[in-house]
């Protein structure tokens, strides 16, 4: 009879314990280590995407209401990488874009190597061709984005855009959000994409 008890008792505690740490279905994913695409999170809703080589790690709004990543239809002068989110509304338009048409505004980030370590509204000014900041519009303001001394300011072109310019480690990451009017969905999603980044270690950094 003990002897049964006792390995009632043992199954008993093997099935709480079982239960207690198992996984959670609903639980978000992240993005393992060295991904360097989108992960998917929690219901799709919401990407992540996290570039070790580049220090970077932001998330946006996904699925039919949200953005697709694109690779730059136009290349950037001296960039080290361009990350462009178009809206999947906008995402036929921008892929198959007519003969004498315009690209639609987008979302982007541009990675460029700052290893002279220029404040951001010193780059800026000294490259105006990468930063916009030749149609600046109004004053730029001091900001500070996930961590690291940053400069933010409208700018015009073929858009209005929303421009920040941040200086982290040897790199300045320029994002940039263009938009028709103030009830573009990514003039909205603009604010919600700067507070999402955060610089990760590149590797062999601490």
């Amino acid at each position: 009879m003990r002897h049964l008890l006792t390995i009632t008792l043992i199954v008993a505690v093997i099935f709480v314990a079982y239960f207690l740490t198992r996984p959670k279905a609903n639980a978000p994913l992240s993005a393992p280590e060295g991904v360097e695409s989108p992960v998917p999170l929690e219901n799709d809703a919401l990407t992540l995407y996290r570039d070790e080589s580049l220090g970077l790690s932001f998330t946006y709004p996904s699925g039919d209401a949200g953005y697709v990543v694109r690779d730059p239809r136009i290349a950037e002068r001296e960039a080290e990488k361009t990350i462009v989110l178009v809206h999947a509304a906008d995402a036929a338009v921008y892929d198959t874009p007519a003969a004498d048409g315009e690209l639609p505004p987008t979302l982007s980030i541009v990675v460029y190597d700052n290893a002279s370590k220029q404040f951001p509204g010193a780059w800026a000014e000294s490259h105006t061709a990468q930063s916009g900041y030749g149609q600046k519009i109004g004053d730029a303001e001091d900001l500070v984005v996930g961590g690291a001394n940053a400069i933010r300011y409208a700018a015009d072109g073929l858009y209005r855009a929303s421009v920040t310019v941040i200086a982290h480690g040897s790199r300045i990451y320029v994002v940039r959000g263009e938009y028709l009017d103030e009830a573009s969905p990514i003039y909205r999603d603009y604010e919600s994409l700067l507070d999402s980044i955060t610089f990760v270690p590149a590797p062999g950094e601490f």
